[in-house]
């Protein structure tokens, strides 16, 4: 069992935020860049820019790869002990 005495609850809460706003914005980025390769490559073609293309694809994968899992770390993982810690404060106080 954890030891929930210990938790700061707001820095946990702050911390979740921020990962959830930093998959956001990940995410946010590589749509806005897709969006400009895809625009300058209808004027500009050439080998170097298929290999970047292909690249940033692969790399935009594997991006969204991970900015999923910090959603999925924020809203399951540390809602769980968010929501842990809240019950432990709750029965302290009672007690």
């Amino acid at each position: 069992m954890a030891d929930y005495g210990k938790v700061n609850l707001q820095e946990l809460e702050n911390f979740q935020t921020k990962l959830q706003h930093l998959a956001k914005t990940l995410d946010e980025y590589y749509n806005v860049l897709s969006r400009v390769l895809q625009a300058t490559g209808q004027k500009w073609r050439d080998q170097k820019f298929d290999e970047f293309d292909k690249d940033f694809r692969r790399y935009k994968e594997e991006i969204k790869k991970i900015s999923d899992e910090y959603r999925t770390w924020a809203t399951r993982y540390l809602q769980q002990e968010i929501d842990n810690v809240k019950d432990f404060k709750n029965i302290s106080r009672v007690q």
